[in-house]
């Protein structure tokens, strides 16, 4: 079930105890959500999917950057990122410059809240549709992606190749459902030499690799150089071009490069 709206907001207060007087506009529309009522309808929601579906039942909810408590506990599936549809229009970069990391690391962090999150991207608002635009469509959407890759927040495609490039990448095929991430705010995260460039990783428990996601928040191309884990065979995890760690690693402004680190065999050492 797909709900367009979970949150509540203005009040506690019934209909009948709200003072409608300012509200009364011509054309506007009345919103009155009781927090308590709105617990019951989605508690309602829940069980009916539950009830119909099992535990394959999934009850997704676009929640435009509010996290009421009644979400933690009934939803699977919260869909945040289009409440930036309101500022998309001073650049794509809003999402680096225009947003606290604090918010990135808290807001749209599926741990905290125990539960998955899928975030829209808005850069459609700014650039029309970007299907048959791949020059304009890469601009766009690199600093969203940036931020999704090293938050660990799963992004919205909307078909297109940069998003859906990385969704081929994270499959199931590479074992990521059981992997632990790091970021780059964490204790045990990998540091670069340049402090505009944030780097968050990966680790696959059960076959050693790592996937590290390097960030550039700069406005300016990035050479810089990483320490990266030793005892690995480094390559570019979407051009599988070997990296060799005694280089610099180029970045593009708002940009990132995903690093794709494999044990040395016998044979390689």
């Amino acid at each position: 079930m797909y709900i367009d709206g979970f949150y509540f907001a203005k009040t506690d207060r019934s209909y009948r105890g709200e003072n409608l007087r300012s509200v009364f506009k011509e054309k506007k529309e009345i919103q009155n959500y009781n927090l308590f009522g709105t617990r019951d309808h989605y508690e309602r929601c829940y069980k009916i999917i539950r009830a119909n579906r099992g535990p394959e039942g999934i009850l997704f909810a676009h929640n435009w950057d509010s996290y009421p408590p009644m979400m933690n506990s009934f939803a699977d599936l919260v869909f945040p990122g289009e409440e930036f549809m309101h500022k998309i229009h001073r650049g794509a970069r809003v999402y680096i410059d225009d947003t606290p990391l604090e918010k990135w690391q808290s807001n749209y962090n599926s741990r905290l809240y125990g539960l998955s999150m899928q975030f829209m991207g808005q850069w459609a608002k700014l650039g029309g549709n970007l299907l048959n635009k791949p020059v304009e469509r890469e601009g766009l959407t690199r600093p969203a992606i940036t931020m999704c890759l090293l938050h660990d927040v799963p992004i919205s495609g909307e078909w297109y190749p940069p998003v859906e490039n990385i969704w081929q990448l994270f499959g199931e095929q590479t074992g990521l459902a059981d992997a632990e991430f790091t970021g780059y705010w964490q204790d045990g995260a990998l540091v670069s030499t340049d402090p505009q460039v944030k780097i968050s990783f990966y680790h696959l428990k059960k076959t050693g690799q790592y996937y590290v996601i390097v960030g550039n928040l700069g406005k300016e191309v990035k050479q810089v150089g990483l320490q990266l884990p030793a005892g690995f065979v480094w390559n570019d995890a979407l051009s599988h071009k070997t990296f060799d760690t005694a280089n610099k690693l180029e970045l593009l402004p708002g940009g990132y490069r995903i690093l794709a680190g494999n044990l040395l065999t016998d044979q390689g050492k």
